[in-house]
């Protein structure tokens, strides 16, 4: 091995343990990446067994899609009555075989419909030669994790983004928590692009300064009220090009009557 290549991989086992102490979980059990829709691909591949259904508990989002289509798969999409509650009865009934893959969103980032612990341990157990895939893209604004299943299911993958709360470059970089051995044979079977210096420090920064996170979070839920903030002022909103005040990622003109 080279000098380089020995001195990316310490590197990279530096961020490891150092995002697995702030998980409290072994650094064998985490894998960062920064290209989250192959890393996606290369998951759904790495369990695809034949007859195996990928399902997804839960609205399917744009990037969901594209990782199921440079896998070669086609996800099915289920839900309940409601898009906007987890419904545990419709995902058990939907799963044909122990070797599917399901893939939950918790929350969900379109509609936030959401699962509890104890239902995320029953799918897992639904699916015991397959994977059960925990996206938990807004677990700081959310706060319920399924890295607890991992400990007595070898089947679980919870995944994390670092983009959320904080951007981390432009192509959504995040990690994988799982098993040892899982995650042993993810880093065999995944050929991502090196994750640079760059967005090492940049992890690490947020990782060691909960201050900066605290105040991020706080700005994203003052900005959440803002529709009843309008609301409140009898706010007529509707979509232009002259801007008189812009809300955060939606192109929406807001007059005050």
């Amino acid at each position: 091995m080279s000098v380089t290549k020995t001195i990316e991989k310490r590197e990279i086992n530096d961020l490891r343990a150092m995002i697995a102490r702030s998980l409290m979980v072994d650094h064998e059990m985490v894998l960062p990446f920064i290209e989250r829709t192959a890393f996606l691909s290369a998951i759904f591949n790495f369990r695809n067994r034949p007859g195996a259904k990928l399902l997804s508990a839960g609205v399917v989002t744009s990037d969901i899609n594209s990782a199921s289509n440079m896998a070669g798969l086609r996800i099915k999409e289920q839900m309940g009555m409601s898009p906007f509650s987890g419904d545990l009865e419709s995902v058990l009934l939907s799963i044909q075989s122990t070797s599917d893959i399901v893939y939950i969103a918790n929350p969900n980032r379109v509609t936030g419909a959401n699962f509890s612990m104890e239902q995320l341990e029953k799918i897992a157990n639904a699916v015991p030669d397959g994977l059960m895939i925990v996206d938990e893209y807004y677990f700081d604004f959310f706060g319920i994790t399924a890295i607890p299943l991992i400990q007595k299911n070898d089947n679980v993958i919870v995944l994390r983004s670092f983009t959320a709360a904080f951007s981390v470059g432009s192509e959504d970089a995040g990690c994988m928590i799982a098993n040892r051995s899982l995650v042993s044979s993810v880093m065999e079977a995944y050929q991502g692009k090196a994750i640079s210096r760059i967005i090492q420090k940049t992890i690490q920064t947020i990782l060691t300064n909960s201050e900066a996170i605290r105040l991020r979070l706080k700005e994203v839920h003052e900005e959440s009220l803002m529709p009843c903030f309008i609301e409140q002022r009898k706010t007529q909103c509707f979509s232009g090009c002259d801007s008189i005040f812009l809300l955060r990622n939606i192109r929406l003109i807001c007059i005050v009557l």
